[in-house]
């Protein structure tokens, strides 16, 4: 069995090193580990290098020539780990730092579940609940219980690992959506199509980037806020394509109150922020996300592309 474990960096050097030496730590090492940099400015290829990082044999350095957000980075970097013939794809970001037995654990836990794909559970840096999944509700969900091992309806690509199955029958991740959603999508695309997904509660990984009390649209950067309206668009593609009527309301709903209570409320930026509400409404409507593309997105494996320099 082939496990390539692929990690998405941007900008954070020291964070991409520590989550570097964690794999490198594990009990069951990855029979490869691809770092996908989207374009980082910040010298970490240079730093790479200097740590000799790159001189191991099972490491392979992709440089995209520009900044493809984390669904680009997952769809080339999987895409890489794809064409090397991975069995298993283990997908994280630069900010992940999977425990030792973290993939030794997801390795036994593929043995009892025919699954799509795992995920590990996610801790804070100060050992908070993070990137929780969706857990089913349905009468089935503790059947593997007693192995710790839970069906989930969605995980975040914070530590996820996509079966070549999976791939062959889904495509990859959906490089379009650019960040926010890809991997709620994936899950709903890999759930509904193939195998339901599960996490297994034996492998840990700490997620080092802080939890804010109101998530993203609490956010005070300005390269931050100017993002916010993927998280709108990808949301309601989302909506359209795996919800029925019910819970496309829903989610139209939450967004016209979300601008009313940024409107009448505090909250830094709020203009901005109901600008980019507004501004994912409208990207939706004319297709900014490539409506051919997205139809073509079970396929999207056999593309034939570069992803970058190695």
């Amino acid at each position: 069995m082939k496990i390539s474990a692929v990690v998405v960096t941007y900008n954070r050097k020291e964070l991409l090193l520590e989550c570097l030496h964690s794999l490198l730590s594990q009990t069951r090492l990855p029979d490869e580990i691809i770092i996908l940099d989207n374009a980082s400015t910040d010298g970490t290829r240079e730093c790479l290098v200097s740590e000799k990082i790159t001189e191991n044999p099972i490491v392979k350095y992709v440089c995209l020539a520009s900044n493809m957000g984390g669904a680009g980075g997952f769809y080339y970097g999987s895409k890489q780990a794809y064409d090397d013939g991975a069995d298993w794809i283990w997908m994280m970001d630069d900010d992940c730092i999977p425990t030792e037995t973290a993939l030794e654990n997801l390795v036994n836990a593929a043995q009892y579940v025919e699954a799509g794909y795992l995920c590990s559970a996610v801790f804070g840096k100060d050992g908070e609940c993070g990137s929780k999944p969706s857990v089913y509700s349905e009468k089935d969900w503790y059947t593997h219980l007693d192995k710790g091992i839970v069906t989930v309806s969605r995980a975040t690509f914070v530590s996820f690992m996509v079966s070549r199955d999976a791939v062959t029958k889904c495509g990859l991740p959906y490089k379009q959506f650019f960040i926010w959603g890809d991997d709620t999508e994936y899950c709903a695309r890999i759930t509904k199509y193939y195998l339901p997904g599960f996490m297994v509660g034996s492998s840990r990984v700490v997620h080092k980037t802080p939890i804010k009390k109101y998530g993203k649209w609490g956010a005070t950067n300005l390269p931050v806020i100017g993002r916010l309206h993927y998280s709108v668009r990808n949301e309601l593609v989302n909506a359209k394509e795996y919800m029925p009527v019910k819970g496309r309301l829903k989610v139209r709903f939450k967004y016209a109150h979300l601008t009313v209570s940024l409107l009448f409320g505090k909250r830094k930026k709020r203009f901005r922020k109901i600008g980019q509400i507004f501004r994912g409404f409208w990207e939706y409507r004319i297709g900014t996300y490539d409506r051919k593309a997205l139809k073509n997105r079970f396929t999207n494996h056999l593309d034939i592309e570069q992803p970058g320099n190695l």
